[in-house]
């Protein structure tokens, strides 16, 4: 069975279509994109022609992918094997679709339910520089407030 299955919402590929248009369209817009199982289906049914233009713009660095795992993994509640093999799987993915240059370099975990450090352990050794995160209660919002940043340096044991 395969990993990927044909998007349940045919509209995607019309956004991706329109998104990418115009990336290459205007020098000045950008796209970032978190998750390969979104793109996966609509890069599927490109020309290589057309392909070959997409990578170029993630060469230039108008396209780019935010952690890059297959699908947005549960940071509190996932097995270890689970957490990795998202990233890896989405990593290898891109390596072979765009290239080694567009593997991501920063995680991003806006919508999720939590974070562990565990979780930001698994992205240091993966070789992540940083990551984005959003879902913090309000009670740790207000303490890095207080303190003066929502900027922090979650260290890891």
């Amino acid at each position: 069975q395969p990993f990927f299955q044909d998007t349940p919402f045919p509209e995607l590929d019309g956004l991706f279509n329109t998104i990418i248009g115009a990336v290459l369209k205007d020098e000045n817009r950008t796209f970032v994109l978190e998750e390969v199982s979104v793109l996966e289906p609509w890069w599927r049914h490109l020309s290589e022609d057309y392909k070959l233009r997409v990578v170029g713009l993630f060469r230039e660095g108008r396209i780019e992918f935010v952690g890059g795992s297959m699908s947005q993994v549960d940071e509190t509640v996932a097995q270890h094997k689970d957490f990795i093999r998202q990233f890896s799987t989405g990593h290898e993915w891109i390596r072979e679709q765009i290239g080694d240059f567009a593997v991501p370099k920063y995680g991003w975990s806006i919508e999720t339910t939590g974070h562990s450090s565990t979780a930001v352990s698994f992205l240091q050794q993966m070789g992540f520089q940083g990551s984005v995160m959003g879902g913090f209660s309000p009670s740790a919002q207000n303490l890095l407030r207080q303190q003066g940043s929502l900027d922090h340096w979650w260290k890891t044991p």
